[in-house]
Formats: structure tokens, C-alpha cells, sequence
């Protein structure tokens, strides 16, 4: 009877102690899904748009992106920076090559999807905390339509 009463006592404890918040899949900031939050934009013309703004001492992590280019050469690029006069014109940093255009020799030519992530893993991160990320397009551009999620 104290054998069936000893292990009753050690799993009531077992069922009264917390369990831990579920952890980062293998230290990816990405794998949690309630820290994600998302972002999106519609672009119209060859400009540079910020799509996240950075925070002090904080990179962003882009989890998952969607991104639809319908114009006949248009390109489109991330960029990191900050806003002296302009959005991410300091400080920059070419985040992705050039997708999209007639001859670009990464993404779509002319119209186009092109999908990144997610999956588990983040595309990439910012790597300089407190920086903006911007979209920066160019060419003909009728419309660009971009979608993700990130961590910050």
C-alpha cells in the first residue's frame, strides 16, 4: 500500500509542476508561432518603401514572404537601413538580389510570384539591430503586392 501511495504523491507532483513554455525549433525565432507578426504592402511605382520599422537593439526575422510583380520589367530588392531623409537610405545593406525583370536572372521575368519560407526556418535576418527593412523597386512597375511574417 505505501508503494502505490509513494508513487501517487510523486505524480501528483509531476502534474503540479509547470511545464515550460514551448521552446524556439533548434534556436529559430521563426518556430514560435505566437511571436510572428505580419506585413504587408502594395507598391505602384519605382520607389523604396518600408516595410518594417526596426526597433533598438532588435533584428527582424523574416519568417515567410509572397510576392506578386505584375509590370513588364519590374524589379524588386530588399534592402536594410535607416531614414535620414529618405526610407533606408542610410546605413544600407542589399538584403536579397534583384528579383523580377525581363533579364533578371533570379525570380520571374515580368509578371510573377515568387514565394519564400514558410516552412520552419526564417528566410533571413536583418543582422543589424535597430534597421528598417525596405522593399526597393524598379522599372516598370504596375503593381507589387508583398506578404509576410516576421520576428522582432
Amino acid at each position: 500500500m505505501r508503494k502505490y501511495f509513494r508513487q501517487l504523491i510523486i505524480l501528483s507532483a509531476l502534474a503540479l509542476t509547470p511545464l515550460p513554455v514551448l521552446a524556439q525549433v533548434s534556436g529559430d525565432p521563426c518556430g514560435m508561432p505566437a511571436q510572428k507578426q505580419t506585413f504587408q504592402a502594395t507598391i505602384s511605382s519605382a520607389t523604396t518603401t518600408k516595410l518594417i520599422s526596426g526597433q533598438a537593439g532588435r533584428s527582424i526575422h523574416l519568417c515567410g514572404l509572397k510576392v506578386e510583380n505584375v509590370g513588364t520589367s519590374g524589379t524588386w530588392q530588399f534592402k536594410i537601413g535607416t531614414k535620414t531623409s529618405a526610407e533606408c537610405d542610410t546605413g544600407t545593406l542589399a538584403m536579397t538580389p534583384a528579383f523580377g525583370g525581363t533579364n533578371a536572372a533570379v525570380g520571374t521575368a515580368g509578371n510573377g510570384n515568387t514565394v519564400l519560407g514558410y516552412g520552419p526556418g526564417e528566410i533571413f535576418d536583418t543582422a543589424v539591430p535597430g534597421a528598417d527593412l525596405c522593399l526597393v523597386s524598379g522599372g516598370t512597375i504596375t503593381n507589387i503586392w508583398v506578404f509576410g511574417s516576421y520576428v522582432q
